[in-house]
């Protein structure tokens, strides 16, 4: 009876992709002309998000038309217009890539870090309603139900 009060409480508190609904990171830029000046008026911004700081494929996108820019700051929701796929968990570490009205994108790009794994995590919190589907449970590390769901644990 423990083991299956363990592997209840392990499912509560693990962050499976397939729990990642509706998930949208907020993001507050500030843009100066060259001489350092804020910006006014509006602006078509490009998001991309990597894997990797240089190089490499695109994770995902989305462009925001007539972004809004006052005082040289300006506010998006990242996911609202192209949903941020449950992959984006695969992987360490996350770097968003900005272009401006179709320009180059600007370097570097910047690191997500945790805010969008700590999103995802905050679905967990519920699993009323919601499909279980882990590839495999382990309990203190020792697997108990492998990736076929059959039982091999103790």
């Amino acid at each position: 009876m423990s083991a299956w009060r363990c592997l209840v409480l392990l499912l509560l508190l693990s962050p499976y992709p397939s729990f990642a609904q509706n998930v949208t990171l907020n993001y507050q830029g500030n843009l100066e002309d060259a001489n350092g000046d804020p910006v006014n008026g509006e602006a078509e911004f490009a998001f991309s998000m990597y894997s990797v700081a240089t190089n490499g494929a695109v994770e995902w996108s989305e462009t925001h038309q007539d972004v809004t820019i006052t005082n040289g700051i300006f506010v998006v929701e990242l996911g609202s217009l192209n949903p941020l796929p449950d992959a984006l968990l695969n992987f360490g570490a996350l770097y968003l890539g900005i272009s401006i009205d179709g320009g180059v994108e600007l370097v570097p790009r910047m690191p997500v870090g945790s805010a969008l794994q700590a999103q995802w995590s905050a679905q967990v919190s519920n699993l009323d309603g919601r499909d279980v589907n882990p590839n495999s449970i382990s309990i203190n590390g020792q697997p108990v139900i492998n990736d076929s769901g059959e039982w091999i644990g103790p």
